[in-house]
């Protein structure tokens, strides 16, 4: 009877040359005939195991034990060999600053929703994806896109929401992974809602009812905290930005994600773009505008790492 011809594996047809004997990978005797393995799926997985996990995918980066492999962009993730635990960082995509009127301030941008975790890297292609900035509004601010990871034509492993809009001239703050700033026009404007476990609610603008008005808009949520009212703050400032929160997953050097933007201010023949973000894939929500357009967003990231 003529012999099977193993697959090729690692670039090898057979055993590879690095490879050990049957007998040094814990095999059965009902795995060995003459030596050989009597399937060639135990063979391969055998040979997978001795070389252990290997995985590819977005920015390896190696510190103090750990592996890391950071997502700025939406791609895929390739595990190979046995299982592992890995930890994970997603962040969704920040969103716009609202346009104020002549006088008021727009509410800052919501900060994309941040979580971390857990869980088993098996063989196979994982989908990650990383929602983008919210453009800074002419009204309202963008809303900041989703992020997840998912088994490739398969479950969802977790995502995030991106986050709410600033409010513009008279609207309210979006809703959100965490919520946009009201803006200060007209009368006092509510914040966005944000999500549980993701961030937290936009601050309120508020309007002063002197002539000329001075509505100062109200801070996007971050994770960290709310977004502050803009009754907190006076005239012609910015501030009540909502909290963002540390993580070190990146290369082991704490980085502040999914911060909120602050609101517009608000003052007589008042105008101020929102101060444009320095670019990074944190999930900051962008900055609110007072007769001008609110500031983009940050984009997310999906952080990867394991021993």
């Amino acid at each position: 009877m003529a012999r099977r011809r193993l697959p090729r594996i690692f670039g090898y047809r057979g055993k590879p040359p690095q490879t050990r004997e049957a007998s040094e990978l814990n095999t059965s005797s009902e795995e060995l005939l003459s030596g050989k393995f009597l399937h060639e799926e135990d063979y391969g997985m055998k040979i997978a195991n001795t070389y252990g996990f290997t995985a590819v995918g977005g920015t390896k980066r190696t510190y103090s034990g750990y592996t890391s492999h950071e997502f700025t962009s939406s791609g895929t993730m390739t595990i190979e060999g046995g299982e592992k635990t890995v930890e994970y960082l997603i962040v969704g995509g920040g969103a716009g600053g609202g346009r104020g009127n002549s006088n008021e301030g727009g509410g800052g941008g919501g900060a994309g929703g941040m979580k971390t975790g857990t869980f088993t890297a098996s063989p196979g292609t994982y989908t990650i994806t990383v929602g983008s900035g919210g453009s800074g509004g002419s009204s309202s601010g963008g809303d900041g896109g989703s992020s997840s990871i998912a088994v490739s034509g398969g479950s969802t492993i977790d995502s995030v929401s991106g986050g709410g809009g600033g409010g513009c001239c008279s609207c309210s703050g979006r809703n959100g992974a965490s919520g946009g700033g009201g803006s200060g026009c007209s009368y006092d404007r509510p914040g966005g809602s944000g999500i549980s476990g993701q961030g937290n609610n936009g601050g309120a603008g508020r309007w002063v009812s002197n002539n000329p008005g001075r509505g100062n808009g109200g801070g996007g949520g971050g994770k960290g905290g709310a977004g502050g009212n803009g009754s907190a703050r006076g005239n012609n400032n910015r501030g009540g930005n909502g909290a963002g929160a540390t993580n070190n997953y990146k290369d082991g050097t704490n980085i502040t994600y999914s911060y909120g933007g602050s609101g517009g201010p608000g003052g007589p023949s008042m105008t101020s773009g929102g101060p444009a973000l320095t670019a990074a894939n944190n999930g900051w929500g962008g900055n609110g505008g007072t007769n001008a357009n609110g500031s983009s967003g940050n984009p997310g990231v999906v952080i990867i790492r394991y021993l």
